[in-house]
């Protein structure tokens, strides 16, 4: 460190401007360090502070992000209680009134389940084509697109089994039972729900006379051309149509 040897006469004060001058112009402080040697007692406390009350801010800007009450529970939790909680209420045994977690052996879980659907020909002005059927709007899973006949398996059903009926039951016709091994054209998994598609043939039957007839709005054939012809509007689920695609290759 540099020396600095007072004058005559001369105020504290000025030594220690002095010393800071040589010090700076020896070159042994970084810049920061420079910016602060000519602070005072005073202005590096409140640079402290400052430095503080900006820590501060940060910190309360991520517990805010914690404490977000407008979104909805990851977490299964009882359908009659408010959300968010008054947290105003006085607890009780449990917590706080309004927010109780359901237990882990009541939580409902998704149940597995089978949907099939049967893809079988018909002739359309000469040109090979299939049934497909509309279902009438049932509250929020009202739709415009079609499908092809089926429905959902019921517990302890063979899905071979539940094509046949589901089949039969909208459309009135009657189709061969097909194989689980031969005769599946698509199949998707989505978590605990399975889609299958099989390949079906006609038998006979009595059109529009099944006895699930009822629930549909509307009944169609139309020719596997015109369902595949991509500059067509779109009338097909998104399912459906992953199953026609993979029956007509």
């Amino acid at each position: 460190m540099p020396e600095v040897i007072p004058f005559d006469d001369e105020s504290p004060e000025s030594v220690w401007k002095r010393f800071k001058f040589r010090v700076i112009k020896s070159g042994v402080l970084s810049e920061v360090s420079k910016r602060k040697f000519h602070l005072t007692k005073s202005q590096k406390r409140r640079l402290k502070s400052k430095k503080a009350r900006k820590r501060q801010r940060r910190l309360e800007y991520k517990m805010r992000s914690f404490e977000n009450h407008d979104r909805e529970p990851e977490k299964k939790w009882v359908t009659d209680i408010q959300w968010p909680p008054d947290m105003t209420l006085k607890p009780d045994d449990s917590g706080y009134s309004g927010f109780k977690p359901q237990p882990e052996s009541v939580v409902v879980q998704q149940e597995p389940s089978t949907h099939v659907c049967g893809i079988g020909e018909l002739p359309v002005n000469g040109k090979p084509g299939t049934v497909l059927v509309k279902n009438k709007p049932d509250g929020a899973n009202a739709s415009i697109l079609f499908g092809f006949p089926g429905g959902g398996v019921e517990p302890g059903e063979a899905p071979e089994d539940a094509i046949v009926r589901e089949y039969e039951g909208e459309t009135g016709l009657i189709i061969n039972r097909p194989s689980l091994t031969d005769d599946v054209v698509f199949e998707r998994k989505m978590g605990a729900h399975t889609f299958i598609a099989f390949r079906v043939t006609i038998v006979g039957g009595n059109p529009g006379n099944g006895k699930e007839s009822n629930e549909i709005e509307e009944a169609i054939v139309k020719d596997l051309d015109s369902l595949m012809d991509e500059s067509a509007p779109e009338i097909l689920k998104y399912n459906h149509r992953l199953a026609l695609e993979e029956y007509c290759k």
